[in-house]
């Protein structure tokens, strides 16, 4: 940091008057000493709020006053407004999204590594709970079979269809072009 009789450069005096006090706050505060470098930090303050405030630009005259009667306005719209039909969308990474990347994962773990994949899918299990309860009932199927050692494929689609949510019905059939 230069010394205040070296600052260069400076056109705003209300600059130099902050850096000057600065200065001098800065050495009581490297001997330790906060209570008298208060003074000269109040002082700098003040002169760069007023450097703040001498660099508005004023436009000439004085800009008209607009009054609103609130009362008078409120609710005298005649536009009644329009809004489209939108499909809602997931978020890129919502819940649903992670845990359907985490299921394909286990279902390759499951002959690899089933200790690893029962593990999972207790977290999984666990992480879904208050979201996709009906996915989190089906994951417990899925590890009660294996545990049991039956089967566990149609409670694997059970939890795959509880994950993948409703099947979603489009109005009518499609334009079909006949092939012209």
């Amino acid at each position: 940091m230069e010394a205040p009789e070296q600052i260069t450069g400076a056109r705003n005096p209300d600059l130099v008057t902050a850096y000057n006090a600065l200065w001098e706050a800065v050495r009581s505060l490297q001997i330790a000493e906060p209570s008298p470098a208060l003074p000269p930090m109040r002082v700098a303050l003040k002169a760069l709020d007023r450097a703040r405030i001498a660099n508005r630009l004023y436009l000439r005259g004085v800009p008209p006053k607009i009054v609103v009667d609130l009362q008078r306005v409120r609710l005298s719209g005649k536009e009644k407004g329009s809004s489209s039909f939108r499909t809602p969308r997931s978020f890129a990474d919502s819940t649903r999204v992670r845990l359907a990347a985490r299921f394909t994962a286990v279902l390759d773990l499951m002959e690899k590594q089933p200790g690893r994949a029962m593990t999972e899918l207790a977290l999984m299990r666990v992480e879904a709970l208050p979201t996709l309860p009906d996915f989190a009932a089906a994951l417990g199927e899925v590890t009660d079979a294996i545990r049991a050692g039956r089967d566990a494929t149609v409670p694997l689609l059970r939890a795959r269809r509880a994950l993948d949510g409703p099947p979603q019905v489009t109005p009518g059939l499609p334009a079909w072009s006949g092939g012209e």
